[in-house]
């Protein structure tokens, strides 16, 4: 997963950037409204505060709007977002950037690929034995145990297949 500026993703995304400066609803210790260039990596998008549009020195040219909060997020412009401002902010701002998303599944996806099994788990050398003292399992308990692990293993390889099939036939998740 890149990390881009807010320029490089508005240029990525087609739009024009409204002005040179973005800032958030904080101040820094000096009381100055915290306020970044374009050229740099943008604010946390929230739900509860858009961010806004500002001049090199701090003064408010307008607050982003929907579609702009999504591209900072990495929405591609084919989500459906909700309608009205207020509504999409907060879609917006409680999402899960689609990107960061993706990056988690294609990581999962691999983990249960490399550790997929055609066969049961093995049975854990000291549960045939009775070296682990009253824990020790018996060679049936440990048996059952194995089975219901690997029933459980592939229960979740099972969602995984399924969040694989999901993420391979959305346009939305980047690469």
């Amino acid at each position: 997963m890149t990390r881009l500026t807010v320029a490089t993703a508005f240029e990525n995304a087609g739009l024009a950037l409204p002005s040179t400066h973005i800032k958030s609803n904080t101040n820094n210790r000096d009381g100055t409204p915290c306020c970044r260039s374009v050229q740099q990596q943008a604010f946390t998008v929230t739900a509860s505060h858009p961010l806004t549009w500002a001049d090199a020195h701090g003064a408010t040219v307008r607050c982003l709007n929907v579609q702009e909060s999504a591209v900072l997020m990495g929405f591609t412009p084919t989500w459906k977002l909700p309608e009205g401002s207020r509504l999409g902010i907060h879609a917006v701002g409680n999402a899960v950037p689609p990107p960061m998303a993706g990056a988690i599944l294609r990581c999962a996806i691999e983990a249960v690929r490399v550790h997929a099994s055609p066969s049961p788990l093995p049975i854990p050398p000291h549960a045939e034995s009775n070296e682990c003292g009253s824990h020790a399992l018996s060679p049936s308990h440990a048996k059952r145990e194995r089975i219901v692990s690997y029933a459980k293993f592939r229960s979740l390889k099972r969602r995984v297949d399924a969040l694989e099939v999901c993420v391979m036939r959305g346009a939305s998740v980047d690469e």
